[in-house]
């Protein structure tokens, strides 16, 4: 007798092996502790953040990096020579 191999049970084995694989959870920083950055971080760090471990709010310094005015320098006049130097060039090719 010979045994056929089912597509669905084969799916079926394959989702119930990943699921018993994923249920093996990593323990959840909470707290001061789940404040990290990229040093801490790697695959299945997880991380709870309640409203209670925010600061409040006003706490800290606001950043101050507001947008300003820059000067145009020297590269906006290469552009502006380039593009004067580029029309000149199709303006004589048409004979205009």
């Amino acid at each position: 007798m010979r045994i056929s191999a089912n597509p669905t049970a084969i799916w079926l084995a394959a989702l119930v092996g990943s699921a018993a694989a994923f249920g093996q959870s990593s323990p959840v920083l909470m707290g001061a502790a789940a404040y990290g950055d990229w040093r801490s971080d790697a695959p299945a760090v997880r991380r709870k953040i309640t409203p209670a471990d925010m600061p409040p709010p006003y706490a800290t310094a606001s950043a101050n990096n507001g947008p300003t005015v820059a000067d145009r320098g020297a590269v906006c006049d290469v552009v502006a020579f380039a593009r004067r130097r580029c029309l000149a060039g199709v303006a004589s090719r048409f004979g205009s």
